[in-house]
């Protein structure tokens, strides 16, 4: 209790009961409100927890299996390598070439397809010896297949230069060779068979003068598959000084072109060669160009500006008027690198269908900025 001051000497004080508090009273539908609230809050909080448990739950079981069902690629390995001929001093028409390797299934439950099988030998660079290895077969997991086979005949391909070379090198301690494998094989998981896949193996031996293996131990293939790089054109336009009449400057009149290249490889970067562009417009060659060669690590994106020339009259008139339809072509040679090893050399040839492209008066076009080229062959 507190007195309150009064503005009157002759009114009486009035007295406040400070720890009387004023209780509000709500009405039925105002505390059925918040408990019907609180329900529906609880509920939904609920909800949540077993939602992201779940899916959590799903997301551990996808990643354990995908950890246990990935599909691993055969392991190859070489145990026995020899050409008797070498040390028998007889000549190439009577040589062959003797190997045992085996391929080894590391998957705990995926079955491999080996639909075919390409052995193949090289000396310098050069066949000296290639074969259908066997008829397809099917490999149960956690299994080894032995692949024995001998290059005789037809099948062996060594000059008579290359005999000598061989002998030469025998003389000195070693002869090298390269052997390689290619296959096409598709993976089994349950009764789900995956596309077809490209494997490629390959590995150096050398020859001692007794003409056998002369590694003591087990060489392990590199079951490494060089992808092809990725072209693509990120600008096109045209550098036209006269659109109007554009026959008579058609020599200066150009095509510039953007190019993006990607080197899909982990691990392997990539030589490349001079790199050959053509314009091809109604079955004609109205435009070339070349840019000198590059080396590209693993992973990595070049870009190439590309100014081609071109001087057929026709090609100018009718662009500047309507939309024409041309081909873009790119070819050039490639070698991958592979630790310090290298590929022999591949050829490869792209192309890109420029369809329905009209130009502007600046020289710009009205058809897709980014465009990728297709491989049209690969020469291995």
């Amino acid at each position: 209790m507190y007195p309150v001051k009064m503005d009157n000497a002759h009114e009486l004080p009035v007295y406040v009961d400070q720890d009387h508090s004023v209780r509000r009273h709500h009405s039925a539908r105002y505390y059925a409100h918040h408990i019907k609230e609180s329900l529906t809050t609880r509920v939904s909080k609920v909800v949540c927890t077993i939602f992201l448990t779940l899916l959590s739950i799903l997301g551990i079981i996808a990643f354990i299996l995908w950890l246990g069902l990935r599909p691993h690629r055969p392991r190859i390995f070489l145990h026995d390598f020899s050409i008797p001929a070498i040390s028998q001093g007889i000549g190439p028409e009577s040589a062959q070439i003797n190997f045992n390797v085996t391929a080894r299934n590391s998957n705990q439950v995926i079955g491999i397809f080996y639909d075919a099988i390409q052995m193949a030998a090289t000396y310098q660079e050069q066949s000296i010896g290639n074969s259908q290895l066997l008829t397809p077969f099917y490999q149960l997991p956690k299994n080894t297949t032995v692949l024995a086979g001998t290059f005789s005949g037809p099948m062996v391909t060594v000059t008579g230069t290359q005999w000598q070379q061989m002998l030469d090198d025998r003389s000195r301690g070693t002869v090298v060779f390269r052997v390689e494998m290619t296959a096409r094989i598709r993976f089994k998981i349950w009764s789900w068979k995956s596309k077809h896949h490209r494997m490629h193996a390959n590995c150096p031996v050398g020859v001692g003068q007794d003409a056998v293996l002369c590694l003591t131990s087990v060489v392990v293939w590199l079951c490494l598959v060089p992808k092809s790089p990725i072209f693509t054109i990120v600008d096109f336009s045209f550098l036209v000084f006269n659109i109007k009449n554009s026959s008579v400057h058609s020599g200066n009149n150009s095509v510039l072109l953007n190019l993006e290249i990607f080197n899909p490889n982990k691990g392997m970067s990539i030589y490349y060669n001079d790199i050959n562009f053509a314009l091809n417009y109604n079955g004609l060659v109205v435009g070339k160009y070349s840019t000198k060669g590059i080396y590209q690590g693993h992973k990595n994106i070049t870009r190439k500006e590309v100014q081609m020339n071109i001087v057929d009259e026709l090609f100018w008139q009718e662009i500047g008027s309507k939309s024409i339809n041309f081909v873009l072509v790119l070819e050039t040679i490639v070698k991958f690198k592979i630790f310090e090893w290298r590929t022999k050399q591949r050829g490869l040839k792209y192309v890109a269908d420029m369809s329905n492209v009209t130009m502007s008066n600046n020289g710009t076009i009205s058809s897709e900025k980014l465009v990728k080229l297709y491989p049209k062959s690969l020469h291995l």
